[in-house]
C-alpha cells in the first residue's frame, strides 16, 4: 500500500503533502494506491477523524498499534504555518500507510 499526501491549498515546495482550507479546518487528501488489487482510494479527512482512527486501534489492537508509527501532534501555536501543515499531512500519511500494511489492523 502507498499513501500520497495532496490537497489544493499551494505548497509548492512540497507537493506531496498539502491541506485544503475549508472554514477553521483543514482538510487532508489522500491517495491510496493498493498495487496487489489495482485499487486507488481517495480519501478527504481531517486531523481529527484520522486521530479517531488512531486511538481506535490503540483499543482494539494494542500490540500492533505499539508499532505503528508516532502519530503526529496537534499543535495550536503553528497549526496556520504552511510548513507545519505539510509535515503533518507527512507523518498522516506515513501512519496510514503502516497501518493499512499490517493485516492485524487493515
Amino acid at each position: 500500500i502507498h499513501i500520497l499526501v495532496m490537497s489544493t491549498l499551494a505548497m509548492s515546495e512540497a507537493p506531496s503533502a498539502k491541506s485544503q482550507i475549508t472554514g477553521a479546518s483543514r482538510l487532508y487528501d489522500f491517495e491510496l494506491r493498493m498495487p496487489r488489487h489495482g485499487a486507488l482510494i481517495k480519501l478527504r479527512q481531517r486531523y481529527s477523524n484520522v486521530r479517531l482512527l488512531w486511538a481506535h486501534l490503540r483499543v482494539i489492537s494494542p500490540e500492533a498499534s505499539a508499532k505503528l508509527p508516532p502519530f503526529p501532534p496537534k499543535s495550536s501555536f503553528s497549526r496556520h504555518s504552511g510548513a507545519f501543515l505539510r509535515a503533518r499531512g507527512v507523518a498522516l500519511g506515513i501512519f496510514l500507510e503502516a497501518g493499512l500494511s499490517d493485516p492485524r489492523l487493515s
